[in-house]
């Protein structure tokens, strides 16, 4: 690679804004990990929910199709609505604390945890 193709390349990372982006940088950061977050595409209290969510989802239908036609339609709503339930309770203290943690802290420490933790990453349910 020559120099001015070098220089180029390492001038679209190495900049006034990385080499110093004060608090408007730093502002910038914060929205782009909020709006990442809210759009599931980082670790954050929408992913965990939906994770667990698809977990509760595969669950009930292997219950549901071991019990087969026993059920009345109350009883199967009772068990989704005791499963739905089950996951409020189990997020509610993990995803407060998600909310409640700056955004530029959010992906580094608790949300980074979280993603490894709950399988974040996965897509298979059985995990």
């Amino acid at each position: 690679m020559d120099t001015e193709l070098a220089d180029k390349f390492v001038g679209m990372y190495v900049n006034k804004w990385t080499l110093g982006y004060g608090e408007k940088g730093k502002q910038a950061v914060k929205e782009l990990i909020k709006r990442g977050t809210k759009a599931g595409l980082l670790p954050g209290p929408p992913r965990l929910r939906a994770r667990a969510e698809q977990i509760a989802k595969a669950e009930l239908e292997r219950t549901f199709a071991s019990l087969g036609d026993n059920l009345t339609e109350k009883q199967r709503q009772s068990i989704e609505a005791m499963a739905k339930a089950i996951i409020n309770k189990l997020l509610h203290q993990p995803t407060a604390k998600l909310r409640e943690t700056a955004p530029e802290q959010l992906d580094h420490r608790l949300a980074g945890a979280a993603a490894e933790l709950f399988g974040l990453e996965s897509e298979d349910p059985k995990r």
